[in-house]
């Protein structure tokens, strides 16, 4: 995929993109007795009688032609000119946009940590999206894959739009010099991502619109779906704060067939039950039963009171290694005394811990339970 440079006078937009969106786009090329420009014209109920004019030959295609280009794309689209601008650019991209609309952002700021889980939650769940097309599974240990990978060095981060929080994503559906895409497109992990993130919250949205908990899991399972927890944790991400609200959206690249996909999908704050239960029920049930063996460094003593000797026990969090799983988690664990002892030592010598327990999922933040054999592992061993 082309890469914007709006520092380079034409932006990298050629006469061939152009031509490619404007056919893709139901412009039509009209004959004409001039012999340096062509006419290319659109009806539509709003703009009966649009018209664009383009240069026949590369070497007269200018500035000057580009800039009326998509100030007229901008008015017979309603698009902003540099979201135009960068469609030209390779009009082979689906742009997807999740909106973060929350009562906090409406004076034009929000947390540093608010933007950061945004993020972070928009882009897992893309990832997820993808792994739930390469590799079907109620959950996913490891969020990787070489699909995810090129999505990752070929998607392009882009502008967030003027008063909003918007962050866009442009996913590219194949490389520009490809002969024939609709074959290409028949196997295109993002494109195939995209449609089933879209179609996937629509379907969590419906359910917990009607209040239907068990009937989203019966859906999942019957049509063939397989959306993952780890989708639905990433959403839930993104969606930062108890009232907060995020929208997810795409604008379907004109070059192929637009899929039967739902385009926009609101994930309302008061989903959020709907999605944590659902997220529980999709992961591995052994995971909430089978005890086994962590190494864990301490991240913060979150809370703690004081036996009849006055010695300190309760919840902390901890940073548990996960050699196994896509990177390490945040755990909440409860300690009695003598192991929140061990746990200050460990701490105060920057040494990790070891201890058996039992993980259950908690969104993105787990508990570990029944916390035997509690250990300071020292870095010097």
């Amino acid at each position: 995929m082309k890469v914007f440079d709006a520092n380079k006078p034409m932006g990298d937009v050629s006469l061939f993109t152009v031509r490619e969106y404007l056919r893709a786009t139901g412009w039509i090329k009209k004959p004409t007795s001039w012999d340096d420009i062509v006419v290319y014209r659109r009806s539509t109920p709003e703009f009966p009688r649009a018209e664009i004019v383009v240069p026949k030959r590369e070497s007269d295609f200018s500035e000057e032609y580009l800039d009326d280009i998509i100030q007229r794309l901008s008015l017979f689209d309603q698009r902003e000119t540099l979201d135009v601008r960068h469609a030209l650019v390779n009009p082979r991209v689906d742009k997807v946009k999740c909106r973060l609309i929350s009562p906090h952002t409406s004076f034009g700021t929000t947390p540093l940590n608010t933007i950061q889980s945004f993020i972070s939650g928009f882009i897992g769940a893309l990832r997820a999206a993808v792994k739930d097309v390469v590799q079907p599974e109620n959950r996913h240990l490891k969020l990787s894959s070489s699909e995810i990978d090129e999505m990752m060095s070929r998607a392009e981060f882009g502008q967030t739009e003027i008063g909003s929080f918007v962050a866009s994503i442009f996913l590219p559906l194949g490389q520009a010099d490809e002969s024939d895409l609709l074959d290409e497109f028949k196997t295109n992990v993002f494109r195939k991502g995209v449609v089933h993130l879209m179609t996937a919250l629509n379907l969590a949205a419906e359910c917990a619109e009607m209040g239907q908990t068990e009937d989203f899991i019966q859906k999942n399972d019957s049509s063939g779906l397989h959306i993952s927890s780890n989708l639905l944790d990433a959403v839930e991400n993104a969606r930062v704060g108890n009232e907060t609200d995020v929208e997810f959206a795409v604008d379907w690249s004109p070059t192929v067939p637009v899929p039967e996909a739902p385009k926009c999908v609101l994930i309302k704050s008061g989903y959020s039950p709907y999605f944590t239960r659902w997220s529980q029920q999709l992961n591995p049930r052994e995971d909430d039963k089978t005890p086994r063996r962590f190494v864990a460094s301490i991240a913060e003593f979150s809370e703690d009171k004081r036996d009849e000797q006055g010695r300190p026990f309760g919840t902390i969090l901890l940073t548990v290694f996960s050699p196994d799983e896509d990177k390490n988690y945040l755990a909440k664990v409860f300690l009695n005394s003598d192991q929140y002892d061990l746990a200050i030592d460990a701490f105060r010598n920057n040494d990790c811990v070891s201890f058996s327990g039992v993980r259950v999922w908690k969104k993105t933040r787990h508990e570990i339970r029944d916390v035997q054999n509690f250990q300071r592992v020292s870095q010097e061993s």
